[in-house]
């Protein structure tokens, strides 16, 4: 459900250990989808990888293909929250039930 976005150098190719590269775009982004995310980096110089979750009302979470641990940004409360378990019960930075 989310994708990492990396922070580097603008036009940089980046090593990964699958063999793989990825290039940076002008301003120094790379975004690797799901399926790349779990695949570190070998040169990544200065390059600063940021989880981007999606964004979804209250109303709007997912019930179907959850995972604990899963995070999303509640756009009806303004911050990130986290699935604690199937429920679900969703929690944020805190610990408390959103």
């Amino acid at each position: 459900m989310s994708s990492m976005l990396l922070f580097g150098t603008p036009c940089a190719t980046y090593q990964l250990q699958n063999g793989t590269t990825a290039k940076a775009d002008s301003n120094g982004f790379v975004l690797l989808p799901d399926a790349m995310m779990a695949v570190p980096l070998i040169s990544a110089g200065s390059a600063i990888a940021v989880d981007i979750s999606p964004a979804v009302a209250t109303a709007g979470r997912p019930t179907t293909g959850l995972v604990v641990g899963m995070n999303l940004y509640d756009t009806t409360l303004n911050k990130p929250i986290w699935l604690k378990n199937l429920t679900p019960t969703w929690v944020d930075a805190t610990g408390a039930t959103v």
